[in-house]
């Protein structure tokens, strides 16, 4: 009743994450993060541009969320995009689903992304001035103009290696039936 004194005892508390979107980075069998220079072109797509180039810088991991609706992007410690050289953002990303074979895409449990930089868009002192590297996602209300970005994740910090010590990374599957 209002206006009571008296002793509250909290007998269980549980803490429970959020059921919303998620972005992580994908990691090998030893736990090192899937960092690397793609091995072989990729392609993803039936656009004529829908390949990532042999050679690219590439960061993969998986999300949780609409992939209409969310975008990935990677900061270095400084705040600055990962993937710009002399100033320039020339980064790419594309987000991945599982077919939902009733035609109605929504909300993903898993989905795959991977951020690109093309080669002749990063070189030794680019990658090392990334350092370390985060993953950020965000939600927006319209997929056409990216209009209403809000951050909705964001992943822990890795390591980005040395030019000479990126690991080749070959991508598997495609969304193109036949390829």
């Amino acid at each position: 009743t209002i206006g009571q004194k008296g002793n509250i005892s909290i007998q269980e508390i549980e803490l429970c994450g959020p059921r919303g979107d998620n972005v992580e980075f994908y990691t090998s069998s030893d736990s090192t993060p899937a960092v690397g220079l793609l091995k072989n072109d990729w392609v993803y797509g039936s656009g004529a541009k829908d390949k990532i180039s042999q050679g690219s810088l590439i960061f993969t991991g998986k999300y949780k969320g609409n992939p209409a609706y969310n975008v990935i992007i990677l900061y270095d410690e400084k705040g600055n995009v990962a993937g710009s050289l002399n100033g320039e953002v020339k980064a790419g990303h594309i987000i991945l689903a599982p077919d939902p074979e009733n035609g109605n895409l929504g909300e993903t449990e898993e989905g795959t992304w991977v951020y690109y930089v093309e080669p002749g868009d990063f070189n030794a002192d680019s990658i090392k001035a990334m350092g370390r590297v985060r993953a950020e996602l965000y939600r927006v209300d319209d997929a056409k103009t990216l209009e209403g970005e809000r951050i909705v994740s964001d992943s822990a910090w890795i390591s980005v290696p040395e030019m000479g010590n990126l690991p080749e990374i070959t991508l598997q599957g495609n969304t193109v039936p036949g390829n």
